[in-house]
């Protein structure tokens, strides 16, 4: 089995334990959107604050605990280690929007949603050098699948299938298909809400809406492919980038 089909097999998983938990349980409305709200901010901590801006981009650096906490977390993202992650979306960066060489190019919305992309796990080794020398990155990236299996009998086993289905796999499949879908829309020339801020050599755009629906700065968009090393997406008056402030006051070094 591929890298990517054992990606497909636990994003099934995880859609199969967030139906197990409605069905075997009593659903509540209050209950699902404060739990909807809690996958949302491990979605944000798993995606954009760990594997994203600190790993990814090294925008910022802070202590090793904080890295050791925010792993396990990055790891049920289910979109493969710290070091496929990085190596993909630093070959993005590097030919964003090539049709031919940046991995995160999508033909159609289906390639876009379903992680459906050239080279899906495959990339340069020169984009990750920095973490393949790092002892925890290799040891996570070599051993990932289990860890992430291991991961989610341990959460069944201390919260039981209902949490499970309802708070953690809700924020791996929701991060996984929200974030795949922002991506693409604002890339998107003439999207609903798209501008560009600055004239950078791909088709990245900034966008309003996307901005107050998900305050994880991908309305940001054309700002961090113009700056890709600053934490904080904010550079024009009237922006806030609530996830950048967050980094800023608690987690960055001063």
């Amino acid at each position: 089995m591929s890298s990517l089909q054992k990606i497909y097999a636990q994003l099934a998983l995880h859609m199969g334990l967030i139906a197990f938990a409605f069905l075997a349980y009593d659903f509540s409305f209050p209950m699902f959107i404060s739990c909807f709200f809690g996958a949302f901010i491990l979605g944000i901590l798993g995606r954009e604050v760990a594997l994203h801006r600190l790993w990814c981009h090294k925008s910022y650096e802070t202590w090793r605990f904080v890295e050791y906490l925010l792993m396990p977390i990055a790891i049920l993202m289910n979109v493969g280690s710290s070091i496929v992650s990085a190596g993909v979306h630093r070959a993005h960066h590097t030919y964003s929007d090539d049709k031919e060489k940046d991995p995160d190019y999508h033909e159609t919305w289906l390639n876009c949603l379903f992680f459906i992309r050239q080279n899906a796990v495959q990339f340069e080794p020169r984009f990750v050098r920095d973490l393949m020398k790092d002892k925890m990155h290799m040891w996570c990236h070599k051993h990932y699948f289990k860890l992430h299996l291991i991961l989610v009998g341990l959460l069944i086993g201390v919260f039981g299938f209902k949490w499970m289905g309802y708070l953690f796999s809700m924020s791996t499949v929701a991060s996984f298909f929200i974030t795949m879908f922002i991506h693409r829309f604002t890339h998107i020339p003439g999207g609903f809400g798209n501008v560009r801020a600055f004239d950078t050599p791909d088709a990245t755009h900034n966008n309003w809406w996307v901005n107050i629906l998900h305050p994880g700065g991908y309305g940001l968009h054309n700002n961090h492919h113009y700056k890709p090393a600053e934490y904080n997406y904010a550079m024009n008056p009237g922006e806030f980038d609530p996830i950048g402030w967050f980094i800023g006051k608690f987690l960055k070094k001063s």
